[in-house]
């Protein structure tokens, strides 16, 4: 459970009110607002959710409560999420760095004095290996890099699409050529070369990351009133295709806290006996 108490410190209390529990329910994040803040859910003689996030805008602070006796119904969620803005930017990222690196790969490896070691099928000492050198050097420290990283980063993705990038290029494959007679290996012109196969396979490890990176975690929690259809108390995570349902949250990333596992199962039963106590005894 938080040790945050929202009484006295945060929030006013009411004629005899004290904290039965805290939770660290949430969390709101966003790099377009700059908000990092953490979401408590306080059970008094009031159901009370509050975060607050300082900002180099100024403060931004979420507030919502209502009387623990109007409470009807408590529902919730924590899990994953699809998220179609988190694919195409881990797909826009990937593509600009890849054709960056491919660009850089063979620029480096033009100005990289390396013996031409294949004397080329007409005899003109072949091509220069310094891209080829530079070419492997990158695919295989991106791949390694791409296989540390965490699932959770964009650069799990960015990493796959950049091996991917180099080892298209020792194909003599680049996306600035037709893909036509490309497919034919400077070492093995009746076929497909290994380093083809390989950027195929990359290409596909590379969407396997995106759509990885693509999944997040999501937290839901509606807290419903018998006096009406509406939700005092909302905190509205993605569904399943990553919309939020509150026009404020679109722009923020509601991540499940610390407790958000522990709420769901016990708030109910908690809201339940703090009704209970509070019922008017008949005289």
């Amino acid at each position: 459970m938080s040790q945050v108490d929202l009484l006295n410190h945060r929030i006013a209390p009411a004629d005899s009110e004290f904290t039965v529990r805290t939770y660290l329910c949430t969390f709101y994040r966003s790099l377009l607002l700059d908000i990092d803040a953490e979401g408590f859910l306080s059970v008094t003689k009031r159901i009370i959710f509050q975060t607050l996030s300082e900002t180099s805008a100024g403060s931004c602070s979420i507030q919502s409560d209502m009387p623990i006796q109007d409470v009807s119904e408590v529902s919730g969620y924590k899990g994953t999420v699809f998220s179609f803005g988190r694919l195409l930017i881990g797909l826009a990222a990937s593509w600009q760095l890849a054709v960056t690196a491919s660009l850089l790969i063979a620029v480096v490896g033009a100005r990289t004095h390396v013996p031409k070691l294949d004397p080329g099928p007409l005899g003109d000492g072949g091509r220069p290996i310094g891209a080829d050198v530079v070419g492997w050097l990158v695919a295989i420290a991106a791949f390694m890099g791409s296989i540390t990283a965490g699932r959770a980063s964009i650069w799990h993705t960015v990493l796959a699409f950049i091996a991917t990038s180099a080892m298209a290029v020792l194909g003599d494959v680049t996306l600035f050529e037709d893909l036509g007679p490309s497919f034919v290996c400077p070492y093995n012109p009746n076929g497909v070369g290994i380093q083809l196969l390989l950027a195929c396979l990359l290409a596909i490890y590379g969407l396997g990351c995106a759509f990885v990176y693509a999944r997040r975690p999501t937290f839901t929690l509606t807290i419903h009133s018998k006096g009406g259809s509406g939700t005092p108390i909302a905190i509205a995570g993605g569904h399943g295709i990553g919309i939020p349902t509150l026009g404020l949250e679109r722009a923020l990333q509601v991540e499940p806290g610390n407790d958000a596992e522990v709420i769901l199962k016990e708030l109910g039963a908690l809201v339940f006996d703090v009704q209970m106590l509070h019922r008017p005894h008949p005289s």
